[in-house]
């Protein structure tokens, strides 16, 4: 299990066993810095 995948559940509260998240971009939106988490 990738170490991201958990640290992303913890702190968004995700509690499904089959969510799993696998990458992460960054991007701008509306002229925001933000994260985007591919699952």
């Amino acid at each position: 299990m990738n170490p991201i995948d958990n640290t992303i559940k913890f702190v968004l509260s995700i509690t499904d066993e089959n969510v799993n998240f696998f990458a992460y971009k960054s991007q701008s939106i509306k002229n925001k810095q933000s994260k985007i988490y591919i699952a």
